[in-house]
Formats: structure tokens, sequence, C-alpha cells
């Protein structure tokens, strides 16, 4: 199982950090709308252990260059579907995690066999994500209803998503260690109130 190591940065100007990262020579690589749900066993055994099982629908923004040169003339968005299990957070400077990915070929599909097998939705949300590669590392622009603006950078190590985080001026800033399902899950509990 593959190891995750990120760093979350609450942001203010995505904008901004988009024309920097490309000031920078960072690579555009994909402009999405994700769908993201999130399970748990009915006497949720995923979350007291600090685990998550997700299934997201991945719908990749066509932008008006990619329109302008598809031959058929088709400005269609691609959608595929991903199912993730995230293990427990490891001591790390950022946030470390094993995690297991596999792309389903049917959303729906994968949602029945899911709840066929006793899983129970616990939160769903969508979010955009701007996605650019930067010396080694995914560095994430995310935009989620409720919760605001985030940068991610993802990396093969500490050391890595450190100097991007310096590069793009954000190595200074707090780091937050909680998933965005937790995020949107508190912020929907405290908005009830």
């Amino acid at each position: 199982m593959a190891v995750e190591i990120e760093a979350k940065i609450k942001a203010d100007d995505l904008e901004a950090l988009a024309r920097r990262l490309l000031a920078l020579g960072a690579k555009p690589l994909r402009d999405l709308r994700q769908e993201d749900i999130y399970f748990d066993s009915p006497d949720g055994r995923l979350k007291k252990s600090g685990c998550g099982l997700r299934l997201r629908r991945q719908t990749e923004q066509k932008n008006q260059n990619d329109v302008i040169n598809d031959s058929a003339g088709a400005a269609e968005n691609t959608a595929k579907a991903y199912l993730t299990f995230k293990g427990p957070v490891g001591d790390s400077i950022y946030k470390s995690r094993p995690e297991a990915e596999v792309e389903v070929s049917d959303f729906d599909c994968a949602l029945r066999m899911l709840e066929s097998l006793g899983y129970k939705r616990r939160i769903s949300f969508e979010k955009r994500r701007r996605i650019f590669g930067l010396a080694g590392c995914l560095v994430c622009l995310d935009e989620l209803p409720v919760l605001g603006r985030f940068v991610e950078v993802e990396g093969p190590d500490e050391q890595t998503i450190g100097r991007v985080l310096k590069d793009i001026g954000l190595d200074g800033r707090s780091h937050i260690s909680e998933g965005y399902a937790k995020m949107m899950a508190a912020a929907l509990r405290k908005n009830r109130e």
C-alpha cells in the first residue's frame, strides 16, 4: 500500500497561487470537479480506527483550448470513478497515511456494492480542484462549499514538500491535519447549531 504525504493549508487567493505556480514553471495537469462520498460500517469502525473509505466521481473539466482543438468538436467532460481506502495517520511533520486506490468502471454500481456490503454513507460533498505539477509534487488548489479554499501539496517526502511550500510562499503557514470529510462534518454540525 502506498503512503500519501501531504500538507494542507488554508488559502485566500487561489488565482494568485495559480499565477505564482505558472511563474515557477509548474505544469497545469487537470481541472476537476470531484464528488466524494465517505462510508463507514454501521458501528463506525473505520472512523474509530482513524481510517476512511471514499468513493469519488471525478469529472475533468475541459478548458476552452481543449474544446477548440478537439477534432470532433465535442465539449463533453471526462468522468472517472475511484474507490479509496485511507489508513490511520502516521507520525510526520505533514499528514502521512497509507492509501490504496483503484479506478472503478461504474460509479453507481460501486455505490450499490458498498451499500449492499453494509457500509453507510457518512458524508458527501463536492469540490473543484486544479492540479499542478511542480518539483516532484502535486499541488492542488481546492475550493469547497462551506469550507472555502485550500492548497494541498502532495509529494514523495517531507523535504520535497517543504521546498515546494517555500517556493510558493506558504512555508510559514499553519498546516491542517484533518481531512476534508472531517472538516466538512464539523462545519455542517456547527451550522445546524
